[in-house]
């Protein structure tokens, strides 16, 4: 189903060629933001409380992923290309890396943590059943424990806010949300069809 014509909020002209760039990236950040700094009364009036760390994580996915490829497309020629085949995501980096020839060590600060973070989305991602039996003080820990104790949201946050502007600044862009412009252009018209073309 296309996509629904986005709302007027001021006359566009009656044709034109429109050049829209738009980096979901950075709204996914913004809804992180909104996630890990909530009120918990406001929070939990529309979600279960356990659920805040696991929303943030994959809202943080989607952002670093969101940055990942407006810089691929931004430096990288046939980014498309590129990532058509699967990549991991230290594969995009490199590349990303690679065309601006920048040397970065991903084993070590923002782009480690941010590597084991994407990594640990994946078990949400992709949940498994769970079953153990063991003889201790307390119950097995759930996904949900490990979640709340290795990624609350607030430390979601600063790792994906500190990957952005690390990253950014290592590749050398500016921070683009949404830039939209238009050049009005005559409409194309249709050649009347005379009874022999018919």
């Amino acid at each position: 189903m296309p996509a629904k014509r986005a709302r007027k909020t001021f006359e566009y002209p009656e044709f034109a060629e429109y050049d829209l760039r738009h980096n979901p990236g950075r709204d996914f950040l913004r809804m992180l933001e909104w996630c890990a700094t909530a009120d918990a009364g406001a929070f939990d009036a529309v979600f279960a409380a356990y659920a805040r760390s696991p929303i943030a994580i994959l809202l943080a996915g989607a952002a670093i992923e969101g940055y990942v490829n407006y810089a691929g497309h931004a430096v990288v020629p046939n980014w498309e290309d590129y990532v058509k085949t699967a990549k991991t995501f230290s594969d995009k980096l490199k590349r990303v890396f690679a065309e601006r020839k920048k040397t970065v060590a991903l084993d070590s600060g923002i782009y480690q943590r941010t590597i084991a973070l994407l990594t640990f989305r994946g078990s949400l991602a992709h949940p498994r059943f769970t079953r153990r039996v063991e003889k201790r003080d307390s119950p097995p820990p759930t996904l949900f424990d490990h979640i709340e104790t290795d990624y609350p949201a607030t430390r979601v946050l600063e790792i994906a806010t500190r990957f952005r502007e690390r990253f950014l600044a290592d590749v050398g862009l500016d921070d683009l949300w949404w830039k939209q412009g238009y050049a009005e252009i005559p409409r194309p018209t249709t050649k009347p069809r005379t009874p022999r073309e018919r």
